[in-house]
């Protein structure tokens, strides 16, 4: 006996033989709106399914989202992007994704746009305010880059949390092992003294990382999924803004409050430290 396909493999089905109609498109986007919180695009029908939902509403609805397309393109290209990092090796940990009202996020989270917790055992926790759905509902292509910076953000939080707290370091890279240190140090600093992670924002390894990788892959998801909005940015002067970041976390000024502190980088060089 022939087993029932479930909802989302028929709706799968309808596009087998390209004979899909636009009503059966709305309907790949009407279930992913209700589900993309337990869909998982490892899984080839729900990355299927995603994919689809997500190139209509880029191509034909960019500048004019409504709110849960905006929290479903939230939560895509969040998981779009972790499942970037678990194919890299950078992040092998449950990364759980959710969007938050303001109010809500405010009271609970603070006054930040998304966070990244490390629930150590249990994985990474990444939490998106309202303000960053609002972003994507923007039609104004500089507020839409933004959204999308901030989403890949904290994605690249939870691969530096995961660097962090790795224990085998056999198949690390120098370079990861010396900036996972230094991050370390920063986290390690921040909650020893909190003043210092605001005092210092702009300088911080960790954040730089987060803005330039973010940068990078929201002008990549641009030009993949809405290559005229992407054809709007200048690619030198986008190329120079994620140098700048590099820069800026390269700087050895780091201030504590009670003056500043020097603190000397570690270099790599034929295999010794300095």
């Amino acid at each position: 006996m022939e087993q029932k396909k479930s909802e989302k493999e028929e709706l799968k089905a309808k596009f087998d033989n390209n004979n899909a109609t636009m009503a059966d498109v709305q309907a790949v986007v009407e279930f992913c709106k209700k589900n993309i919180d337990t869909m998982d695009l490892r899984n080839e029908t729900d990355e299927f399914l995603c994919q689809m939902a997500t190139i209509h509403l880029m191509k034909y609805k960019i500048g004019r989202f409504d709110r849960s397309e905006a929290i479903y393109l939230t939560k895509f290209f969040a998981k779009y992007n972790v499942n970037i990092y678990e194919k890299t090796g950078l992040l092998s940990e449950q990364v759980d994704i959710s969007v938050l009202e303001n109010e809500e996020y405010e009271k609970t989270k603070g006054k930040s746009q998304a966070v990244c917790l490390d629930k150590a055992e249990d994985g990474q926790e990444i939490t998106y305010s309202a303000k960053v759905v609002e972003q994507l509902m923007s039609n104004d292509p500089i507020k839409f880059r933004r959204g999308l910076q901030t989403i890949v953000h904290e994605v690249v939080h939870a691969t530096q949390n995961s660097l962090m707290s790795k224990e085998n370091l056999e198949n690390t890279s120098a370079a990861n092992i010396e900036q996972g240190y230094l991050m370390a140090l920063e986290t390690v600093t921040r909650r020893r003294m909190p003043k210092f992670y605001n005092d210092n924002y702009s300088y911080l390894i960790k954040e730089n990382s987060a803005e330039a990788n973010g940068l990078k892959m929201a002008m990549q998801m641009l030009r993949i999924y809405q290559p005229k909005v992407y054809e709007l940015f200048d690619e030198k002067e986008t190329e120079e803004t994620i140098e700048a970041y590099t820069r800026k976390a390269q700087t050895s000024d780091r201030n504590l409050g009670k003056g500043k502190i020097r603190c000397k980088r570690c270099t790599y060089d034929n295999g010794v430290y300095s």
